[in-house]
């Protein structure tokens, strides 16, 4: 199936299941990078804004253009490539469903994740967004200091992974259900 611009607009963002996956990447000498997503649970304040992230994306787009060397991509566009040109049917396939050996069930699952994806399902229809993480995903750098927050006139010890994420997203993938 043909997905268009039409299709993205038209998407039950506030209808659709949503899922977030923090996936990490290993390069293997010689072969092609390797991507493990995790599941992560979310809470209901989250999602909305990951939703609200995935609507403004939506609506920023206005055209579609394929992808090529010379492309020249403004504000309100977006490049179209083939998934067989790319690496994103790993993430695809490995995002199909949430089962417990995908479940991220600890802190040092997610830790130094790549990148993240939002995956909504609404009907047949399944958008994956996906953005690289930030410095703020990064483990590795806070492992020889201890971090600390002040909080009702005590300081603390703080080892939890605070994360952020942008507003934008910097790929968006629509397929059918049959299909991913």
């Amino acid at each position: 199936m043909t997905t268009t611009l039409d299709d993205l607009k038209n998407f039950d963002v506030q209808g659709a299941t949503l899922t977030f996956w923090a996936v990490r990447r290993s390069i293997p000498t010689g072969r092609p990078p390797v991507f493990t997503p995790r599941h992560v649970a979310t809470t209901t304040e989250l999602d909305e804004k990951l939703r609200s992230a995935m609507k403004n994306e939506f609506s920023r787009i206005e055209e579609v253009q394929e992808y090529g060397l010379l492309t020249e991509n403004n504000e309100s566009s977006a490049l179209s490539i083939a998934a067989e040109d790319t690496h994103v049917g790993q993430i695809v396939d490995k995002t199909v469903e949430d089962t417990a050996q995908n479940r991220a069930d600890g802190l040092d699952k997610i830790k130094n994740s790549f990148c993240y994806v939002i995956k909504l399902v609404s009907g047949d229809a399944v958008v994956r967004g996906v953005c690289k993480t930030d410095a703020s995903w990064q483990i590795r750098k806070s492992e020889s200091w201890i971090p600390v927050f002040f909080d009702l006139m005590s300081l603390a010890s703080n080892r939890r992974l605070q994360c952020t994420y942008p507003n934008a997203l910097t790929l968006l993938s629509l397929t059918t259900q049959s299909s991913c």
